[in-house]
Order: structure tokens, then C-alpha cells, then sequence
């Protein structure tokens, strides 16, 4: 009984945003499930808008409780063929395309490419992610042809994976300026 009343108001805590953090064998409580998932979209919409007003610390901030609130409660295959947790990968690699592009705002390139790189390595069929990181090869990491292959191959794989998406036309004009380019610098 003690136990059940220690969890919860470890959950309360957790879910208000204080320093307490879940670790793997925490067990979430069904009737939490929609206060952690409401605690990443808050902590979302809050970097979202820190990155709009260049505040980069408390973005980078609000983005890394979020990413470690989706680790700890990601759905994971159990045994007996059900699930637990309520987070998809997708989940998790939405948060790390945005925490790429923070990266960007404070010109960390490694960074950016490193959560990019982990977004599509957690959902390869995410096309946003290829966008955003071939936007990255090409206007920041253009050390020289190869990057500019490699962009172009980002937004050719985005455009097959979202063909109608949000970004489609700003990947095909990227697609078709690449392309120009390398066939000015291969005659």
C-alpha cells in the first residue's frame, strides 16, 4: 500500500516537471499515461517556442526532459506479445528532428547531424528527418561534392517518402538547384 502511494507522488513530481527521473524499471501508472503524454506535448510546445524567440538553453532543456520522458515510457514488445508504454519511435525521433534544429540555431553542425542521424535511425520512414538533414548538408556542411550528393539524396528520399508532405515543394526546389549545380561542376 505504502509503495503505491510512494509511486504516484513520484509520478507527480515527475509529470510537474521536478528533477526526479524515471529509470527503466519504473513502472507508469495507466491512470498517468495521459499526464506524461500531455507533460512531452507541453514541454514540446514550449521548445517550439523558445526556438522561435532564439532562446536556445531553455529549448534545448524543455527538448532533452521531453526525449527522456519518451525513453522511459517507449513501446516496448513484452514477451507475451502485448506492449508497454505509450510512446512510439516516431515518437522519439520528432523530438530529436527538433532538437536537431536547435542544434543548428547555436551552429552546433555535429550535434545537429548526430540527432538528425538518431531521428532516422529510429524511424527510417520519417521523411521530415531526411528533409531537415539535407538541408543541413547542403547549406551548412558544404565541404564539397560529396555533401551536396548526399542532400540531394535526402530530399529525393523525402520526396518518395512524403511525396504530398508539408515540405515537398521546398525539397523538389532544393532537389532541382542541386542538381543544376553538380551538372555546372560535371560538364
Amino acid at each position: 500500500m505504502r509503495w503505491g502511494l510512494w509511486l504516484r507522488w513520484v509520478i507527480v513530481f515527475l509529470v510537474a516537471g521536478c528533477n526526479l527521473r524515471a529509470t527503466q524499471t519504473d513502472v507508469i501508472l495507466p491512470s498517468a499515461e495521459e499526464d506524461i503524454r500531455q507533460s512531452v506535448v507541453d514541454r514540446r510546445q514550449n521548445a517550439q517556442r523558445y526556438l522561435l524567440a532564439s532562446q536556445y538553453d531553455p529549448a534545448l532543456s524543455m527538448l532533452d526532459d521531453a526525449i527522456h520522458l519518451v525513453e522511459a515510457n517507449r513501446l516496448n514488445p513484452g514477451s507475451d506479445n502485448t506492449s508497454t508504454g505509450i510512446f512510439s519511435n516516431r515518437d522519439l525521433a520528432e523530438l530529436y528532428v527538433l532538437r536537431g534544429q536547435v542544434w543548428l540555431g547555436l551552429y552546433e553542425w555535429d550535434r545537429a547531424l548526430a540527432d538528425y542521424n538518431t531521428a532516422i535511425n529510429l524511424d527510417s520512414t520519417y521523411a521530415d528527418a531526411y528533409f531537415y538533414r539535407g538541408v543541413l548538408f547542403y547549406s551548412v556542411l558544404q565541404a564539397g561534392l560529396t555533401r551536396r550528393e548526399d542532400a540531394l539524396a535526402d530530399f529525393e528520399h523525402y520526396q518518395e517518402l512524403a511525396p504530398t508532405g508539408d515540405l515537398a515543394a521546398a525539397a523538389q526546389n532544393y532537389a532541382a538547384t542541386i542538381r543544376a549545380e553538380l551538372a555546372t561542376l560535371n560538364p
